[in-house]
């Protein structure tokens, strides 16, 4: 009987470094994984403190409208006393001209 021998190398360096590949891949995928969560735990704390800021926003939103009604209050008020001032000097320039065309027609003392 005739034998034969075949021969074979194989080089597996590179089956070593594919596995070392993968090892870095695990491993940044594990760390890609808690920089997410941490992100989605900022953004939840983030919502939250949003949360916390609307009642305070709605106050200020209802002062500011109370505020604006008292403004509209105090204009129409002073409008009024401006009103009043223009009318009360009018009739203080109508008690001035009767006073005066009175005082005319009384007789004047004469100067020594």
């Amino acid at each position: 009987m005739t034998v034969a021998q075949l021969g074979f190398a194989i080089d597996s360096s590179q089956a070593a470094g594919a596995a070392a590949d993968l090892d870095r891949l695990t491993s940044s995928a594990a760390k890609a994984e808690q920089a997410a969560q941490r992100t989605g735990a900022a953004g939840t704390r983030m919502s939250r403190g949003f949360a916390d800021l609307t009642p305070a926003l709605d106050k200020i939103v209802g002062s500011l409208g109370r505020l604006e009604g008292l403004s509209t209050s105090i204009d129409k008020r002073l409008d009024m006393m401006a009103s009043a001032a223009t009318r009360t000097a009018k009739a203080n320039n109508v008690l001035d001209r009767s006073a005066i065309e009175a005082s005319a027609s009384f007789p004047q003392p004469s100067e020594k």
